[in-house]
């Protein structure tokens, strides 16, 4: 005897493609790809290239951790690439609601530019599951990102209507 309900629900999940179960750093290497805008060595990400970078990413999806500080000079040791490697994982691997914070709304706006931008579009797995921007109904602006399962959103901490009403 058919079941409509199971059919659906059988339906919904095989449409659902199943991602293993990664830490951040082994999505990163196998997903990522880095864009010569934003690298010195644009291509596939790999965490031998600066091991420091590996625990801070895996600690993000750590259910034991509340916080990461990373301690590290200006410029230096790809703190950035450990965010966008977060964030993508959380796009592509678990999607969830996420909000950056970045110190003023323009430089939220050049971070989404010159980092986000890049590595959507140079990253399959995330180009596929991100709309381009320039379509009418992608729901993508500069300063969100959407995607099944959640969205990606920069505002600037000098900008305190951006952080009202977004639950993350």
């Amino acid at each position: 005897m058919r079941n409509p309900a199971r059919d659906l629900w059988t339906t919904v999940f095989d449409a659902i493609p199943l991602i293993p179960s990664l830490k951040v750093s082994e999505w990163a290497e196998k997903y990522r790809v880095l864009s010569p805008e934003s690298s010195s060595e644009p291509g596939r990400f790999r965490c031998d290239r600066i091991p420091m970078q590996k625990e801070p990413m895996d600690s993000a999806c750590d259910p034991e951790v509340q916080e990461t500080v990373l301690w590290w000079a200006a410029q230096t040791a790809g703190k950035s690439e450990v965010l966008n490697n977060i964030s993508g994982f959380y796009m592509h691997a678990d999607p969830s609601p996420q909000l950056m914070v970045q110190p003023t709304i323009d430089l939220a706006e050049e971070y989404s530019k010159d980092r986000i931008a890049g590595m959507i579009r140079d990253s399959p797995a995330l180009r596929k599951i991100v709309r381009d921007p320039r379509s009418r109904d992608s729901g993508n602006t500069t300063l969100s990102k959407r995607y099944p399962g959640g969205s990606f959103v920069l505002v600037g901490a000098n900008a305190p209507s951006g952080l009202g009403g977004r639950p993350r």
